[in-house]
């Protein structure tokens, strides 16, 4: 079986990991020594309820996401995702992918690489088939260590912050800057500062302020005509769901049909 992501859902006293994998066309779920399908892993879930569409139909990556992130918060733990096969996935009908012809949206995907919503950017890219890049600190620097070496960033000439989120706002067609909170703090609000600096489109995203995030993403890409999107927001010390939260979004807004 291919492993596609791995999922830990963890709080002060235990972590559980969730894998999804995938095996001709068939998808299933590996945690606590036992695999079994993604519809008996939903039915375990959910004994009492009917199978909710948004699990069961549509990308089989972007529902596990969705899925893992409902038992976070049905479980009030934390959630922490890894892309384990950056093989573009297809489309779910059931347990079974039907592979479809896709449109992209926008051709290239850039963020720093930090931790939080940069990250969750580019495994999204990665994992989509999508081309992606951006600048990063001199020596890879984010509040975990060093950048992994599979996200395709360059390296500005110092470990300042500030410039290579200058650098992404610059080199790119627009800036969504996503966060959970409703007001924008920090590095965030610097994001939004440099955006207005060299007049370039930006839209801010909040899971706790804007009605319908994706909508307003769609609003936001085609009349601006951008095809290079830059996505800035939270690390994940400071918001840590944030990830998920980008992913979500850009799962139903960069790829569709």
């Amino acid at each position: 079986m291919r492993p596609l992501i791995r999922v830990s859902l963890f709080n002060a006293d235990s972590e559980n990991d969730f894998t999804l994998l995938e095996n001709k066309g068939e998808y299933f779920v590996s945690f606590a020594n036992r695999t079994g399908t993604y519809r008996e892993f939903l039915r375990m879930l959910f004994p009492d309820d009917e199978l909710c569409p948004e699990f069961v139909t549509g990308d089989v990556t972007a529902n596990f996401f969705a899925l893992m992130k409902a038992v976070s918060d049905r479980w009030n733990d934390q959630m922490k995702a890894q892309v384990l096969d950056t093989k573009p996935g297809g489309r779910t009908i059931g347990n079974r992918r039907k592979p479809e012809m896709m449109k992209k949206i926008v051709e290239r995907v850039v963020s720093g690489g930090q931790t939080g919503a940069d990250r969750a950017a580019l495994d999204f890219a990665i994992e989509r088939g999508l081309k992606h890049g951006g600048w990063c600190p001199k020596g890879r620097r984010a509040e975990d260590g060093r950048i992994p070496s599979r996200y395709k960033l360059k390296e500005t000439p110092t470990i300042n912050y500030a410039q290579r989120t200058e650098w992404n706002v610059r080199d790119s067609d627009g800036t969504v800057i996503c966060t959970l909170m409703a007001a924008l703090t920090g590095g965030s609000k610097k994001t939004a500062d440099l955006a207005r600096k060299h007049g370039k489109p930006c839209l801010h995203l909040s899971a706790g302020g804007t009605a319908d995030p994706a909508k307003e993403l769609r609003a936001f890409i085609r009349p601006n005509r951008i095809k290079v999107l830059n996505v800035a927001g939270s690390r994940a010390s400071e918001e840590p769901g944030v990830g998920n939260f980008v992913i979500d979004v850009l799962s139903q807004v960069l790829v569709g049909k």
